[in-house]
């Protein structure tokens, strides 16, 4: 958890199966938690706030992997560091808390984000209800 401009933030490393980051920021936002400066699903209000610092929708694809067809068992990989704008953004909040720093960390000091088994789990309890393992 981070603090920036006098609001709370999450930061979240979402795990998808099949589809689109259009689907991630309906079902956060239908969830009550816009992704930062998102002009379609969050109010006026949050965007316009939100746009101060952060000049584009926090959302971002670090990590695409798939398998290239069939007779192809070995995994494709590709993997994109935060954009400047994005780690400017991260780099102006302030982590609330020691697991948030080393998180923060996680995100700002590597060229290449965290392994998914540093990564928190959220538990399903039922729609839009999910809670820190």
């Amino acid at each position: 958890y981070t603090a920036c401009l006098c609001h709370a933030l999450s930061l979240v490393a979402v795990r998808i199966v099949t589809g689109r980051r259009h689907q991630i920021r309906l079902h956060t936002a239908h969830a009550g938690y816009p992704t930062v400066c998102d002009g379609k699903y969050s109010s006026q209000s949050s965007w316009s706030e939100d746009i101060a610092w952060c000049p584009r929708n926090f959302l971002h694809r670090y990590r695409l992997a798939f398998r290239p067809g069939a007779g192809h068992d070995r995994l494709q990989e590709a993997v994109q560091p935060l954009p400047p704008t994005g780690l400017q953004a991260l780099l102006s909040t302030q982590p609330l808390g020691g697991p948030s720093v080393a998180s923060l960390s996680d995100w700002t000091c590597s060229a290449r984000p965290p392994a998914w088994d540093r990564c928190s789990r959220l538990q399903d309890n039922g729609p839009h209800c999910f809670h820190s393992q």
